[in-house]
């Protein structure tokens, strides 16, 4: 089955798409004049640092980038194949930090009780996760209060840090911990 044809006309290599004869679905390709005396063993080699093509190519592997720049046929002569760091595969390999807690909502529809909002809490020495369900998030202190008392009792350890985002519903937490000797760590809103 034949999708398009190709074939020249005046000087142009043109591309018709099969059973679609307008103007929009013909493709020109190129000026032949301007190919003539094209030779293939001319062709130019392209001169690149292995930190250009790395960036060129989507931050591939360094290694990668030399079997291609070294491989048969390529045309890439590397002028230099040191390997500095680069800053965007860095970044890219970074991960966000943990948060002991979360607030997700407001979800609809509300549960029987009119909650809408779901706060988990994640001790990451025990992988112990414990999830409230809440009104507002005005209740996210008075969870953690549930949430410390609830741990340590049966866990029989003391929880140090609690590590929350930029949010405003922990602010009326901090006397609290202040009290229970454990540390507040805030981070950016949305971190």
């Amino acid at each position: 089955m034949k999708i398009f044809e190709l074939f020249r006309r005046n000087n142009v290599l043109t591309i018709d798409v099969m059973g679609d004869k307008t103007t929009a679905a013909r493709v020109q390709v190129a000026n032949l004049a301007e190919l003539e005396g094209y030779d293939e063993t001319n062709q130019a080699v392209t001169d690149a640092t292995l930190l250009e093509l790395h960036e060129r190519l989507g931050h591939l592997a360094n290694d990668t980038v030399e079997r291609m720049a070294d491989s048969a046929g390529s045309d890439i002569r590397l002028t230099d194949r040191s390997r500095p760091n680069c800053l965007t595969c860095a970044q890219g390999k970074q991960s966000k930090k943990n948060q002991s807690n979360d607030i997700k909502g407001p979800m609809t529809p509300k549960d029987r009780r009119g909650n809408q909002y779901l706060i988990n809490f994640v001790d990451y020495l025990t992988n112990y996760a414990r999830v409230f369900v809440a009104k507002n998030k005005v209740e996210a202190a008075k969870n953690f209060e549930h949430f410390l008392l609830y741990f340590e009792k049966n866990f029989n350890c003391h929880i140090q840090v609690l590590r929350t985002d930029g949010g405003k519903e922990y602010v009326k937490v901090d006397p609290f911990c202040n009290s229970a000797g454990v540390r507040r760590q805030v981070s950016e809103a949305k971190n």
